[in-house]
């Protein structure tokens, strides 16, 4: 892992900055999720939620191009379940839940610009497709 944080260096700015919001993205839906959503979950539950969210920036990292598609994915499902909690929360008086609802969109939602960057998605398809391990993907 330590190997890796000294590759992002390399990454082009579109790379880093789609890592960047997705893990600010991440740590948003966790505060959000742990500090006033959770209710009535299981701990098993929770356990999948930080090990799913753990795995998608580990494997975006890593250059991974199903992860990159997965991970489109889960952030244009999560940024739509939080513009339905931000409603919620506008409309009820909860100011400071809705705005922490709405800067997760917004982290999100960038992160998912950046991966969608054209100099991301060639860097995906070139890097993984010059990998010298007899054509797995990486």
């Amino acid at each position: 892992m330590v190997e890796q944080l000294a590759k992002l260096k390399t990454y082009p700015g579109s790379v880093r900055s789609a890592l960047m919001f997705l893990v600010a993205g991440w740590l948003l839906h966790f505060a959000a999720y742990f500090g006033f959503l959770l209710k009535g979950e299981t701990q098993r539950n929770m356990i999948l939620m930080v090990a799913i969210g753990v795995g998608i920036c580990y494997f975006v990292a890593t250059i991974k191009n199903w992860a990159r598609m997965l991970c489109i994915f889960f952030n244009i499902g999560i940024a739509g379940i939080y513009v339905l909690f931000s409603f919620s929360f506008f409309y009820t008086g909860e100011t400071g839940k809705g705005l922490l609802t709405v800067a997760t969109i917004i982290v999100f939602v960038l992160s998912t610009y950046y991966l969608l960057v054209k100099e991301t998605t060639r860097f995906f398809k070139t890097d993984r497709n010059a990998a010298s391990d007899g054509g797995k993907d990486n």
